[in-house]
Formats: structure tokens, sequence, C-alpha cells
């Protein structure tokens, strides 16, 4: 974010607008920028970087948490029949078995699908994690 700022801030610094509205070739309107090379391969590497980016930092539903791998198979298949369009997911770290489900970016996305949830497994509740960037 902060780059971004000193991208906005620095810009006009670095560059010189032409306009050439009494160009009698027809090209009114357009406006050439002539950037420094180092913002141009600036610009670059932060392009590179965010293709590089495939998830961010938002929240699921966690169903389940436990040791047993089966009966966290039996919950994911449970709640992606119920939920077909929704994303289930099992994931283990280091004793245990969690089922999450969704990705939101934020709480109030995730309210919702909780409520629904809590009428199946009581212990449902919303957990920070990694998601994957929404479908456009």
């Amino acid at each position: 974010m902060k780059k971004i700022l000193y991208l906005i801030f620095l810009l006009p610094l670095f560059t010189q607008a032409q306009t050439d509205c009494n160009n009698p070739s027809g090209n009114r309107g357009k406006v050439i920028i002539h950037a420094d090379d180092g913002l141009n391969a600036m610009i670059y590497s932060r392009k590179q970087l965010n293709e590089k980016e495939t998830d961010f930092q938002g929240y699921r539903v966690q169903v389940y948490q436990g040791k047993d791998r089966n009966e966290a198979q039996k919950i994911k298949f449970k709640i992606a029949e119920k939920f077909p369009n929704t994303e289930v997911y099992l994931i283990y770290q280091q004793p245990y078995f969690r089922v999450r489900v969704g990705d939101y970016r934020n709480k109030t996305e995730a309210l919702k699908p909780l409520h629904e949830l809590k009428q199946d497994f009581e212990g449902a509740f919303i957990a920070p994690d990694r998601i994957k960037y929404p479908k456009l």
C-alpha cells in the first residue's frame, strides 16, 4: 500500500505529459507520457509479484477439528451435499484434521453460512485463513 502511495505522489516528479490538441492529423486529446526507466521497472516488478499471489487473508467457517480423518471426511462430504456451490476444505495441521467451509473476504460475509452450519454443527465458528481470490 505504501508503494502505491509513493507512486501516486512521485509520479508527477518523474513524468512529463504532452498534449497535442492542435494536431491537424486528427489525433486530438492524445497524451504521451515519458517515464523514468526506474519507474517502469518498479511497476513491472510489482506486476510480477501480484501475478504470483494466489490467495489472501480472509475467513472460513470451521465446523470440525479432531484427530479422526474418517470423521473429517464424512463431515466434508455431508457439507458438500448440503451446500453444493460452496468450497469445503479438509486441512491437516499436525495432529489435527480441520474441516473449513467457504472463502469469505470479511467476517460479515461469513455470518450467514455460519448460522446455517450451526444448525448441524453447534461448535462451528469463523476462523481466519488464507482464501482464494473470488471468481469474477
